[in-house]
């Protein structure tokens, strides 16, 4: 070794000598040459008591370790207790260098020996600590934190610690909540704070991320990620308000970066902002920013105000530049569903079909779209193929059960309805069918009477619902109750054609048959494709 990176190393060591030897005072340093015999005949008389020898050793210890040489190190401490062996500093160094290679067991012997004579000293408790931390054993880490804590209540290093135990031992709410705590007593402790935050996002626990976020953009109010990450927050709470009000700070800060007016488009749409919705959506459209989510919501946007033609033309770019997305194609269908267009909604779900044959939704709208083509045998191929993705769908099921209604296969439509009221009674769509559909065959009235009763409990003023009453009630022959029932839907919903029809029935029953013909013609007017209105008009 060079003489002057030796004189830079025992210049170290005589920095820490106060530490060493308890109330001894440092001399200034000195040259080298003199360093040994100055540092001790130089000291007050309470240097004297410091161990020359102890000292030496000491340093050369010290010397030793810094070099690397730590087998060498760890005699010299040894030689240093030797000549005073209530040295705890000389002790926790030794127990140091046992841990630098390894020796844990005789690094755990010297502490515990230390704190016999010293329980309250805290670098060997800090170091026992540590010691077992890196072995494993948590429990006695915590412990010996828990002791330091009691003894400096101030030291937050030992409530980190403490959490840091918790999550080793798979505690990890433990943790979060030690974090908190530790900011909520020392609120300038805001890596406590972003600690917890990042453990409850982690784990799941997004409502108290969340809560934690509150704070932190009010501690960080110009810090756009954690506003971003208090808008995603925000989202997986389901507070759809602190989502706008987050993503709209967001922009504030960033200058509005497209992906994030995207966000906030969306998050206004759902909210029911739809003018906002439709500005962005179509601000970012404006300036080439086509992403699935923009087109497909100016789409919707157009099919939800009637404006079909521009919401051909937007699901037909949505189809052009994400061929691989599903959303394009079914609003195009949804289109032409909405124009009573089904023949053109069925050439473009047979398309999509062959590129998403498991997608439920577009074999349930191929379904539907046969369905009002009239085409039962295939729309019944649908519906089952529909079911087969998604067994549990309510919707597929009530269309199946009136698919085999109208194929008259009863004992299968039958069977759904009577499996949809047993899983949800409260399903009055289900009640009435069902009850309809025994009426039309005069079957079981009675039952079906109760059936409906049981519909018209749930809503009284549904109009599909009195008219199912009151057309039971005809084909029991009390021809004023089906009356009463029957006036009061059409007063409620005056533009169906079966229930007119119905109406016109009861009246004619009656003997009225010049009324009955008024509300026959005024069903003819709503379906005029239909013979046996003609019929009875006729008539």
């Amino acid at each position: 070794m060079n003489m002057s990176t030796k004189i830079k190393l025992i210049s170290e060591i005589i920095s820490i000598l106060v530490i060493v030897f308890g109330c001894s005072t440092v001399p200034e340093i000195t040259p080298v040459s003199s360093v040994t015999e100055e540092v001790i005949d130089s000291t007050t008389s309470e240097r004297e008591e410091v161990n020359p020898k102890a000292l030496s050793y000491f340093m050369d210890a010290e010397l030793m370790v810094m070099q690397g040489n730590i087998p060498r190190g760890i005699l010299e401490y040894q030689d240093a207790l030797k000549h005073d062996p209530h040295s705890t500093t000389i002790r926790v160094s030794l127990a140091r260098a046992y841990i630098k290679i390894g020796k844990f067991k005789r690094a755990e012997e010297v502490l515990l020996e230390t704190l016999e004579t010293a329980p309250a000293d805290k670098e060997t408790r800090e170091l026992l600590a540590h010691l077992y931390y890196i072995q494993n054993q948590m429990e006695k880490s915590e412990k010996e934190y828990q002791y330091l804590i009691r003894l400096y209540p101030d030291e937050l290093d030992y409530f980190y610690m403490i959490a840091e135990i918790a999550l080793r031992n798979g505690e990890p709410e433990k943790a979060q909540n030690i974090y908190r705590d530790i900011y909520k007593s020392h609120p300038t402790e805001e890596r406590a704070l972003i600690r917890a935050a990042e453990l409850s996002t982690r784990r799941g626990d997004y409502q108290f991320a969340f809560m934690v976020y509150q704070e932190l953009v009010k501690l960080f109010p110009n810090s756009t990620r954690y506003w971003r990450l208090y808008s995603e927050l925000a989202i997986q709470t389901q507070n759809l308000a602190e989502v706008i009000y987050g993503l709209e700070k967001l922009i504030e800060l960033s200058g509005g970066e497209p992906e994030v007016l995207e966000q906030l488009a969306i998050r206004y749409y759902e909210s029911e902002e739809t003018s906002k919705a439709d500005s962005l959506f179509k601000i970012l459209y404006e300036e080439d920013y086509k992403s699935l989510a923009v087109v497909y919501f100016l789409g919707q946007a157009a099919l939800e105000q009637e404006q079909n033609v521009l919401a051909q033309k937007y699901a037909k770019e949505c189809m052009e530049l994400f061929p691989d997305e599903r959303s394009g194609y079914t609003q195009l269908a949804l289109t032409y569903i909405y124009q009573d267009n089904p023949l053109d909604a069925i050439s473009v779900l047979l398309k999509a079909r062959d590129i998403f044959p498991d997608d439920f939704g577009i074999v349930y709208l191929l379904g539907r779209s046969y369905n009002m083509r009239g085409n039962y045998v295939l729309a019944k191929k649908s519906m089952l193929d529909a079911l087969k993705i998604n067994p549990d769908d309510r919707l597929a099921k009530h269309l199946l059960a009136s698919i085999h209604s109208q194929l008259d296969e009863f004992e299968y439509s039958d069977s759904i309805y009577r499996d949809l009221i047993a899983s949800d009674g409260s399903d009055g769509q289900a009640l009435n069918n069902y009850s309809y559909t025994l009426a039309e065959r005069g079957l079981d009235l009675e039952k079906a009477l109760e059936i409906v009763q049981k519909a018209l409990q749930l809503e009284p003023d549904n109009p599909a619902y009195l008219d199912t009453a009151g057309w039971i009630y005809f084909k029991m022959g009390k021809h004023q109750k089906a009356y009463d029932y029957i006036t009061r839907s059409v007063d409620l919903e005056g533009n169906n054609a079966v229930v007119l029809e119905h109406l016109g029935d009861v009246i004619s029953e009656m003997g009225d048959s010049e009324r009955a013909s008024q509300f026959y013609k005024r069903a003819f007017e709503l379906d005029e494709e239909n013979d046996s209105l003609k019929q009875k008009i006729n008539e």
